[in-house]
């Protein structure tokens, strides 16, 4: 006989979560995906629990890989910050530049900022948002320099300057494109 959901929730019943609760009862667990044996269901915590949680991720693996009929179970712990709450320990950008000054230790020299456009996911625009932040910034009379696929775009930026190449100072952007 397969394996169904309701035998992995009734297991997972005799999980107990660090407040002592089980598992399925305290609203961190996703949907449990059973298919074929295979198993796969996710624990969403608050990043600041995520030490306390772990135990209980391998305790809830265990309890569904000893059912029969399970062949492969899968748990992933997943951490969550609440929206507008730092990372603990985290200052501000300026704060941050204040105490690197007043130790003498400076990111990178002769620069003033970094800015990073990044994503989990691929073809969300990152390049053409990494480009035209560089031409607007270009415009601004601040000198700019880039790394990675959104500054070597020729799409975007048009053919390279004779002589301009990533060893000697980066590149300066045509004109918008995207």
């Amino acid at each position: 006989m397969a394996l169904t959901k309701s035998e992995v929730l009734a297991s997972l019943e005799r999980v107990a979560s660090p407040e002592g609760l089980a598992l399925p009862q305290t609203g961190a667990l996703s949907d449990v995906v059973v298919s074929d044996g295979k198993v796969f269901f996710s624990i969403t915590v608050d990043a600041a629990a995520v030490n306390a949680w772990e135990p209980v991720r391998r305790r809830a693996e265990a309890a569904v890989k000893a059912l029969p009929g399970a062949a492969s179970v899968m748990v992933a712990l997943t951490a969550e910050r609440a929206a507008g709450r730092p990372r603990p320990g985290a200052t501000s950008p300026a704060a941050a530049a204040a105490e690197q000054r007043a130790h003498g230790t400076v990111g990178v020299p002769g620069v003033e900022a970094i800015i990073a456009v990044a994503s989990g996911k691929g073809g969300v625009g990152k390049s053409t948002v990494a480009v035209n932040l560089a031409l607007s910034i270009s415009r601004s009379a601040c000198a700019i320099s880039g790394s990675g696929s959104a500054c070597s775009t020729p799409i975007f930026t048009g053919p390279r300057p004779p002589g301009c190449s990533p060893s000697r100072g980066g590149r300066r952007p045509r004109g918008a494109r995207g």
